[in-house]
């Protein structure tokens, strides 16, 4: 079952004993998850039948192993003992007593712990897990990748580049001194008879009124709405307007031809204020974390990142 860490809040499974993301305790450990293996023979066909690579997590089920750099479990006579030899050699003892069952559910946890470390190690390296077809000419690769991250943002950089000097379809025209232009709400262009298509201009190179007609044609977003004698207006705190609710269009009205009540007493006539609202939302669901016991049915050695390795200094 997935949990919540009570510190980081990342979803992680009950019967891990820390956090493989942050490595805070878990608090509400399960120690009783099915599947759990109860002694050494069933947690090695545990191991075989998940398909876990306990020798590349240096992991040593029902062996004595003396070497640097291991995790280990082995009886001796009634005794079972966990251990952990550190890069350094030295042994720290998990555990030593007579439950078997509790000294194969602590391996247990930890080589889970491992496995889930092990998962987001290569999960922010931006590799799969599963990848059967990863390639060992990781040059080779990376150039390709380089190569079409290039093409890529060409691509975008063109589309960018498209956009901003294609003029919007909700603006408004102007003909001055035998040149057409047009404002878009956001720029100004200029039409080109040769070419039938619009150029992008500066702002300086627009005669100054035109650019004062368009603050009046075009009115800003936000504003309130009013309703007088069954005719809707629009005042976006500079100007006003007649707004047609059918065609959603403005119609620039000046002051002297309001009705005076209305700009005396505008909130008697009241409606709505524009509100927009980013409806967008992200989330984030990654299922391939929701199997941590599942390494596949062909898992070969050139899936291990070999970049990976275990805390050796601590005692667990």
């Amino acid at each position: 079952m997935k949990i919540k860490c009570e510190y980081c809040k990342s979803m992680i499974n009950d019967y891990l004993e820390d956090c493989p993301y942050c490595g805070a305790p878990n608090k509400n450990v399960n120690r009783t998850s099915k599947e759990i293996p109860e002694s050494i023979e069933e947690l090695v066909v545990y191991c075989n039948s998940h398909n876990i690579p306990i020798d590349k997590f240096r992991f040593f089920i029902g062996e004595d192993y003396r070497g640097p750099k291991a995790y280990g479990i082995y009886k001796d006579g009634q005794r079972t003992i966990v251990y952990k030899n550190k890069a350094n050699g030295q042994r720290a003892i998990r555990y030593d007593g007579t439950d078997e069952k509790y000294a194969v559910n602590e391996i247990y946890q930890k080589l889970q712990q491992e496995m889930n470390s092990y998962k987001a190690f290569r999960a922010n390296k931006g590799q799969g897990i599963k990848n059967n077809n990863k390639s060992k000419q990781t040059g080779k690769n990376g150039r390709k990748i380089f190569k079409k991250l290039f093409i890529i943002c060409v691509i975008f950089l063109g589309v960018i580049y498209f956009i901003l000097n294609t003029p919007l379809k909700d603006g408004v025209h102007y003909s001055y001194d035998g040149i057409n232009y047009y404002f878009d709400t956001f720029y100004w262009f200029i039409y080109e008879k040769e070419t039938d298509n619009y150029k992008k201009i500066k702002d300086s190179e627009v005669p100054q009124h035109l650019i004062q007609q368009a603050a009046k044609d075009i009115p800003e977003k936000g504003g309130k709405h009013y309703i007088f004698n069954d005719e809707e207006y629009y005042y976006d705190d500079s100007y006003w307007y007649i707004y047609d609710i059918d065609d959603d269009s403005y119609t620039y009205i000046d002051d002297y031809d309001l009705p005076s009540d209305l700009i005396e007493n505008p909130e008697d006539y009241y409606s709505y204020t524009e509100e927009y609202i980013d409806s967008s939302s992200s989330s984030y669901d990654d299922d391939s974390w929701d199997s941590d016991d599942d390494w596949g049915s062909d898992w070969d050695d050139s899936d291990w990142d070999y970049d990976y390795d275990s805390d050796w200094d601590s005692d667990w």
